[in-house]
C-alpha cells in the first residue's frame, strides 16, 4: 500500500476571503446566514509593529482568525471538496491541514492511477490559493515483502520524500506496521516525566532539575 501525505502551510492564514464566501453558497448558505460569515471575515486589517514605529495598516484578504469558532469551521468547509476528487479504489482522510491519501498498489498500472490523484491534490491546491509545504509531503509504502521495491512519485516534477517512518495522528506508523518506535517514543517520554518528577520531589537545586530529562532523552 502507498500512503502519501500532504501538508498545507500556513493553512488557517491563506484562506482566500472570496473562495470562502463560494463555498458557503455552494454548501448553500444564503442571506443573512452567508451576511454574518462575510461580515466576520471583512473589515479587518493588520500592520507591523516595530521599536521605532510602524508600518501602515493593510487589509487583511485571507485567512480566518485563529483562536476563534468560526475559523476553523470557515477553514473545514474551505478544504473539504478536496474530497470529490476521490473514488474508486483510492481513499482519502482529513485532520486539520493534514491531507492523506492511501492506495493498495498491487502493479504499476496503479501507481500511475495513484500518482494521477497526487497531482489532483497538487492542482485543487493551486486553484484554492494553498501552498503545500514540500518538507513535509512524505510517500511512505507499506508492505511486508522483503524486495518491494518502491514508485517515484513526483509532486510538481519534484520527487516526493520516500520514508520508513511518519506520525500518523500521534502514532508512529513504519513501513511494515510495527509499533516499536511509537512504544521507544512513548517510554522515552514517559522516564523524562518521571525523572522531572523525581528531580521536583527531591528538593534538588534549579540548576540540577533538568539534568535527568537530558540524560533521560539522551540514553532513553
Amino acid at each position: 500500500m502507498d500512503v502519501v501525505y500532504f501538508d498545507i502551510a500556513k493553512a488557517f492564514d491563506t484562506v482566500s476571503h472570496v473562495k470562502s464566501m463560494h463555498r458557503l453558497q455552494a454548501y448553500g448558505v444564503h442571506g443573512s446566514l452567508l451576511s454574518l460569515f462575510a461580515d466576520f471575515l471583512d473589515g479587518r486589517s493588520q500592520r507591523v509593529m516595530l521599536p521605532d514605529g510602524a508600518s501602515r495598516w493593510k487589509p487583511v484578504l485571507s485567512g480566518v482568525p485563529q483562536g476563534s469558532v468560526l475559523g476553523p469551521l470557515l477553514f473545514l468547509l474551505y478544504i473539504n471538496d478536496v474530497t470529490d476528487l476521490f473514488h474508486d479504489t483510492v481513499s482519502i482522510k482529513l485532520f486539520a491541514d493534514d491531507i492523506k491519501i492511501y492506495m493498495e498498489i498491487e502493479n504499476n498500472s496503479q501507481t500511475v492511477i495513484f500518482h494521477e490523484y497526487i497531482n489532483a491534490v497538487s492542482d485543487w491546491a493551486n486553484e484554492c490559493q494553498l501552498k503545500l509545504s514540500y518538507n513535509k509531503c512524505h510517500h511512505l509504502r507499506v508492505s511486508l515483502r522483503k524486495s518491494d521495491a518502491s514508485a517515484c512519485y513526483l509532486r510538481n516534477n519534484v520527487p516526493l520524500s520516500r520514508v520508513t517512518s511518519c506520525t500518523d495522528l500521534g502514532v508512529c506508523i513504519n513501513s511494515v506496521l510495527s509499533f516499536s518506535e511509537h512504544i521507544n517514543n512513548v517510554v522515552v517520554k514517559a522516564k523524562q516525566t518521571r525523572m522531572w518528577a523525581n528531580a521536583q520531589r527531591d528538593g534538588r537545586p534549579a540548576e540540577y532539575r533538568w539534568r535527568p530529562l537530558f540524560n533521560a532523552a539522551k540514553f532513553g
